[in-house]
């Protein structure tokens, strides 16, 4: 799974990223972006995602 987080989102804290305990095979992508990550960067949302293999 990919997750794409935005570091500067004021409602979905960097603290929740706690997520491998619960997700095999967890990809985090951490972008300098607020809550609306693929409107703010969409550059950098495009290349996480070629990253990853989508």
């Amino acid at each position: 799974m990919l997750v794409i987080w935005g570091m500067q989102d004021s409602a979905l804290l960097p603290s929740q990223l706690d997520l491998g305990a619960y997700v095999p095979d967890l990809t985090i992508e951490k972008i300098d972006a607020g809550h609306f990550v693929p409107w703010q960067k969409p550059d950098a949302v495009i290349a996480a995602m070629r990253r990853w293999g989508i």
